[in-house]
C-alpha cells in the first residue's frame, strides 16, 4: 500500500519533477510544432522512459493514451489540449480496494490541473528566451516586462500553493490517519477523505467550478501572451528579411517550436527550429500589437482579481478552507501591484 501511494504521488501528484518535466518537454514540444502526438504508443513510451529511474514506480503499470474525448475539439493553443491525455496506473486489486476508481479519476484532474500550470509557464519562459534576442527599444517594453513578471509570479505561486502547501500537507495527515488505521474499512475512509480533500483544495470540486475556470482562462491568456510575443519579434526579424515580405500582410505565421536543450546563444539553430509544420497565425490589421496587450493586461487583472474574490468569499462561508484563504490572501497581497 505504501510503494502503491508513493508512486501514485509521483505519477500523478508530480512528487519527481525530474521525470515530470521529461514527458512535459517532449509532450508540449510535440503540440507546439503541430505534430501528431496523440499516439498511445508515443504516450505511453514518453511516460515510461521518463519514469524508469524513480524505482517505486513499476513502469509496466503505467499507460497513458488519448481519453474518449476527441482531440479535434480542443485548439493546439488552449491549455485545455490536455484535458485529452489519459494517464492510468494499474494497481493491485487489493490495492484498488483501497484506492476506488473514483479515486484515480480525482489523481488525474489533479494531475492534468498541474500540468496545465506548468504548460503555461513553458509558453511564457521560452518565448522569454526568443524574445531576449531583441535590441531594439519597444515603447511596449515597460509593459510587457511588467506582464511577464507578473503572469509567471502568479503561476510560481498557484503551482507552488498546490504542491508545496495542498498536497504536502494532506498526504502527511493521510499517512498519520492510515498508520493508526484499525482495518481495511478505516483505510478506505482515511483515503476517501485524502481525495475529498485534495479534490476540493485544488479547486476541481464541481461548486468551485469559477473559479477553476479563471485559472484555466489565465493560464490560456499567459500562451496567448506567449503567441503575442512571438508574432511580434517574428515581425520585427522579417522587417531584415526581404522574402517575409511576400507574405500577406494581414497575418503573421509564426512557429512555437520549444527545444527544452536548446541554447540562447546560439541564435542560427534557434532560427531553423523556428521553421517546422505547425503555423500559428494572429492578426495585428484590427487590432495592433499595442492595443492587444493592453488588453492582456486588463484580462489579467479581471482574472487575478475575480479569482481573489471568489476565494476570499469561499473562505468566509461556514465550511470554508484554510487554504482558500491563504491563497486569496497572497494573490490580494498583490493585487495593487497587478495594477500598475
Amino acid at each position: 500500500l505504501w510503494s502503491s501511494l508513493d508512486a501514485l504521488q509521483h505519477v500523478y501528484l508530480a512528487k519527481d519533477m525530474s521525470a515530470v518535466t521529461i514527458v512535459d518537454a517532449k509532450i508540449f514540444e510535440l503540440i507546439d510544432r503541430g505534430r501528431s502526438w496523440d499516439d498511445r504508443f508515443l504516450l505511453t513510451e514518453i511516460s515510461r522512459t521518463a519514469f524508469s529511474s524513480v524505482s517505486v514506480v513499476d513502469t509496466s503499470r503505467l499507460l497513458m493514451r488519448p481519453a474518449s474525448t476527441p482531440l479535434r475539439v480542443y485548439q493546439n493553443r488552449t491549455v485545455g489540449i490536455l484535458e485529452a491525455i489519459s494517464i492510468d496506473y494499474g494497481l493491485s486489486w487489493p490495492i484498488a480496494n483501497i484506492v476506488t476508481e473514483g479515486a484515480m479519476h480525482t489523481y488525474q484532474r489533479i494531475s492534468t490541473f498541474l500540468m496545465q500550470i506548468r504548460r503555461a509557464k513553458h509558453a511564457m519562459v521560452k518565448q522569454r528566451v526568443r524574445d531576449a534576442r531583441i535590441t531594439t527599444p519597444d515603447d511596449n517594453d515597460k509593459l510587457v516586462h511588467a506582464l511577464h513578471h507578473n503572469m509567471l509570479w502568479v503561476l510560481d505561486f498557484i503551482y507552488g500553493h498546490l504542491t508545496y502547501l495542498v498536497i504536502s500537507t494532506a498526504t502527511r495527515s493521510l499517512q498519520k490517519d492510515l498508520s493508526s488505521a484499525q482495518d481495511v474499512d478505516a483505510m478506505i475512509g482515511a483515503h476517501q477523505s485524502y481525495m475529498s480533500s485534495l479534490e476540493a483544495q485544488c479547486l476541481l470540486r464541481k461548486d468551485l467550478s469559477p473559479i477553476h475556470d479563471a485559472i484555466i482562462n489565465f493560464l490560456d491568456l499567459c500562451v496567448h501572451f506567449a503567441d503575442l510575443q512571438a508574432a511580434h519579434l517574428l515581425g520585427d526579424e522579417g522587417q531584415q528579411n526581404p522574402e517575409s515580405l511576400n507574405a500577406p500582410r494581414t497575418k503573421i505565421d509564426i512557429q512555437n517550436e520549444f527545444d527544452s536543450d536548446d541554447d540562447d546563444d546560439d541564435e542560427e539553430e534557434d532560427y531553423d527550429h523556428m521553421n517546422h509544420e505547425h503555423t500559428l497565425t494572429i492578426s495585428f490589421r484590427d487590432s495592433t500589437y499595442s492595443q492587444q496587450m493592453k488588453t492582456v493586461n486588463s484580462n489579467f487583472n479581471y482574472l487575478t482579481t475575480l479569482v481573489t474574490d471568489g476565494l476570499k468569499n469561499l473562505a468566509r462561508a461556514d465550511d470554508g478552507l484554510q487554504s482558500w484563504d491563504i491563497l486569496a490572501d497572497k494573490l490580494e497581497w498583490r493585487r495593487s501591484w497587478h495594477r500598475n
